[in-house]
């Protein structure tokens, strides 16, 4: 089996029509094949980076006259939501997230079912030796432990790893290391208090911390 990132492109529209001559449909995502070959599962990146992979605003700048700007810079169309879950053999459920999707909490699960792995395929070579890869990482960690699930993370540069639901690496390469990461993969964790609320726990934990400095200032402590 065969994970891997990929560019795609499709000539008709999201409801199956053609369209018109010369106009495409370009995608960023990942892709699984079988030891044949065949394409037996994908995803669609569904949150493009702006300015590289799209240009905000373009159906203003459509309407200004700028089609050629609107329609070529990036030209990646987003992927259908909610993210899927995705089934290949001899993995658990998977979930796909393209390089900086890995960087939002909250929006890592979308479907109804329940993962038991993420998958991350990113590249980090845009930001060589500095500390853009090593922080991608650590945030991938995050997510880990936010979702109670176990990550594979692989970078086409570094850093990869395989990674449990506690945040722990099992395997690592290095940033700018190249061989193979082989460990195995741990199992997932039932859902989280993060996994259950979301944000709402946040919010709760920041709105019981203004409660408190409240009530401290109203009833400040007597002197000694």
């Amino acid at each position: 089996m065969l994970l891997t990132g990929a560019l795609r492109r499709e000539t008709t529209s999201a409801s199956g029509e053609p369209l018109p001559q010369g106009q495409r449909r370009a995608f960023n995502g990942l892709m699984a094949f079988d030891d044949e070959g065949r394409l037996i599962a994908r995803y669609d990146k569904i949150h493009l980076v702006p300015f590289g992979e799209y240009l905000p605003l373009s159906p203003v700048l459509g309407a200004l006259g700028l089609s050629q700007l609107a329609n070529t810079y990036g030209a990646f169309t987003p992927g259908a939501t909610p993210r899927p879950v995705l089934t290949v053999p001899g993995l658990p459920k998977l979930v796909g997230l393209v390089c900086y999707e890995a960087l939002f909490p909250g929006e890592i699960l979308q479907a109804a079912e329940r993962p038991g792995v993420l998958v991350n395929v990113t590249n980090d070579g845009w930001f060589g030796n500095t500390t853009g890869p090593y922080q991608h990482f650590h945030q991938v960690r995050v997510r880990a432990v936010e979702e109670g699930l176990p990550v594979i993370r692989v970078a086409n540069n570094g850093i990869s790893a395989i990674i449990d639901p506690f945040g722990r690496t099992r395997a690592v390469l290095g940033l700018n290391v190249r061989g193979v990461a082989d460990a195995r993969l741990s199992v997932a964790l039932p859902p989280t208090p993060y996994a259950r609320l979301g944000d709402i726990l946040f919010a709760g934990l920041c709105l019981a911390s203004v409660a408190v400095v409240a009530v401290l200032r109203c009833n400040p402590a007597p002197p000694k």
